[in-house]
């Protein structure tokens, strides 16, 4: 196969990509997706588990406190678990959930100090936890938009080490152990704090991991688009849109390489080009569906 045949065929799979993930960016097909049953069932969770938990507050009873959290985490998991098996999975969906998350911890970190009558261990644990999940976490979990990914839960593909730390099933339960101590009251109040701490600083190597491979991708998608430019003669526009979606994706990562071995400027394809220009308006990192 001569080497524009391979440099055709790697844009043909770029193009055919490019096409999946244009059918879940229309306005009509984001604002669907926004509002899907998971969805729904996010708002419902965050609203239910945190007016249970001031009811427990208010009637001081610390067993419906902790059924309350345990019901939470329940249709946590649920939800998610919705959101992959109708593949509805989006951007917004991943935000809605991490608040509701977020809002359950300050209410759990709130109610925990109520029923510990001001402890002093139990209002440190307190302040650790939600530094720990709200602010910390937090800031971890929003790396991922810097990246072409649907959810956190694909991290994966970039480090299978920070998602194993952070959004594995195991990373997800170790993360919200410290607001699960807290809510059991005064006697773990201080294994909660020791493991907020720590969870603090694996957070943080994290985040300089994260930053790391944001840089070396941003390198690479320059290289990736000036090879488009100079090899393949499309536009600058098209070229960056083209080389957000080839970096890091498995099926297309060998496009610089088939693009480094072509010598020559390949004619333009007036088709090809033509459907590509259309696409390189398109947003990336929007809204789309697993197995789009």
């Amino acid at each position: 196969m001569s080497a524009e045949s391979r440099t055709r065929g790697a844009l043909r799979a770029a193009l055919a990509y490019l096409t999946k993930r244009e059918r879940h960016k229309s306005p009509e097909r984001v604002k669907e997706l926004r509002w899907s049953s998971a969805n729904h069932w996010t708002v419902a969770r965050g609203v239910t588990v945190i007016a249970l938990l001031a009811l427990a507050v208010e009637i001081r009873s610390h067993e419906l406190f902790l059924a309350a959290m345990a019901f939470g985490w329940v249709v946590d998991a649920a939800d998610g678990a919705l959101a992959r098996r109708r593949q509805c999975e989006t951007v917004f969906g991943a935000q809605l959930d991490a608040l509701a998350d977020r809002l359950t911890v300050l209410a759990v970190a709130a109610g925990s100090v109520v029923l510990a009558d001001g402890a002093t261990v139990t209002v440190v644990a307190a302040a650790v936890v939600s530094l720990q999940y709200v602010a910390v976490d937090q800031l971890v979990f929003g790396q991922f938009l810097r990246f072409d990914l649907w959810t956190p839960d694909e991290f994966h593909i970039k480090s299978p080490r920070v998602w194993a730390f952070n959004w594995s099933r195991i990373g997800k339960v170790v993360g919200g152990l410290p607001a699960g101590l807290l809510a059991l009251g005064r006697p773990v109040a201080a294994a909660a704090i020791v493991l907020a701490v720590a969870l603090i600083a694996v957070r943080a190597w994290c985040y300089a991991a994260i930053a790391k491979l944001a840089e070396a991708e941003a390198r690479q998608r320059k290289a990736v688009a000036k090879l488009l430019v100079e090899r393949l003669g499309v536009s600058a526009a098209l070229a960056e849109t083209a080389a957000k979606v080839v970096v890091g994706d498995p099926e297309l990562e060998d496009l610089a390489q088939r693009l480094s071995a072509v010598e020559d400027k390949v004619d333009p394809d007036p088709a090809l080009d033509g459907a590509l220009d259309r696409l390189a308006a398109v947003p990336v990192g929007i809204a789309q569906p697993r197995n789009a």
